[in-house]
């Protein structure tokens, strides 16, 4: 299966915040690369559940600035990239 899914790169795909669930199961997630994807606040409020998470890639989604800076207080080990 997919257990010691480390890195996962969505970028481009028509991943929505329903797909990110699914991901909260996968603890040794080190990496997720969602640029230019629908995203929104939503998922990245999901996303911050993934304690392990190093790098998360936001570039070109809906995700707003706002929820971007909450995100950085709560994921104090992940470098949340949003340009």
């Amino acid at each position: 299966g997919l257990s010691k899914l480390s890195d996962l790169y969505l970028s481009g795909c028509g991943v929505t915040h329903r797909a990110i669930k699914s991901l909260l199961e996968h603890d040794s997630l080190q990496t997720v690369d969602l640029q230019d994807t629908t995203v929104n606040d939503t998922a990245l409020e999901l996303l911050t559940q993934l304690d392990q998470l190093k790098l998360l890639v936001l570039t070109g989604t809906n995700v707003s600035t706002e929820a971007v800076q909450l995100a950085r207080k709560k994921m104090i080990n992940t470098r949340i990239i949003k340009l």
